[in-house]
């Protein structure tokens, strides 16, 4: 339990010195495709590019549950 309520404390102390916690997820989105669009430049075959595409699709669809999952087992 250590962790999840030294988090609590961890943000509580950060507001309470005026902080702002909240992270802008439209900022995290552009920032992630601007990333994913430079790593797929380097690609250099059509057929390496769409198994890259294939797989960060897939990627997007599946990894929001185990983000949950893992959020949930962990804390």
């Amino acid at each position: 339990m250590d962790i999840p309520f030294g988090c609590i404390v961890h943000y509580l102390g950060r507001l309470e010195h005026g902080e702002w916690i909240e992270r802008s997820l439209d900022e995290i989105h552009e920032d992630r495709n601007e990333l994913v669009d430079q790593y797929r430049k380097l690609i250099r075959t059509d057929e390496d590019r769409d198994s890259f595409d294939s797989a960060r699709s897939d990627t997007r669809v599946i990894y929001k549950y185990a983000d949950d999952h893992l959020f949930w087992i962990e804390h």
